[in-house]
């Protein structure tokens, strides 16, 4: 069984918490909220859905930001 991190949202219809796994990170089982989800994380898991207990189902949505540095 593989090793992952996981960002914890809340339903919006319930206010259960829903699970998602991401393996962009350093995988050690560290759990991630939307107030302190680090952006690799996030931006991994773009576009995903999972489906609460409740039925209602929840999508992340966002963008990625790149930004060059020239020295």
């Amino acid at each position: 069984m593989g090793m992952f991190d996981s960002l914890y949202v809340d339903c919006p219809k319930c206010g259960k918490r829903i699970e998602f796994q991401s393996k962009a990170g350093r995988c050690h089982m560290d759990e991630y909220t939307l107030s302190n989800c680090p952006p690799h994380i996030g931006g991994d898991l773009i576009g995903e859905t999972r489906s609460c207990e409740c039925g209602h189902k929840v999508t992340i949505r966002g963008a990625v930001i790149l930004v060059v540095e020239h020295s």
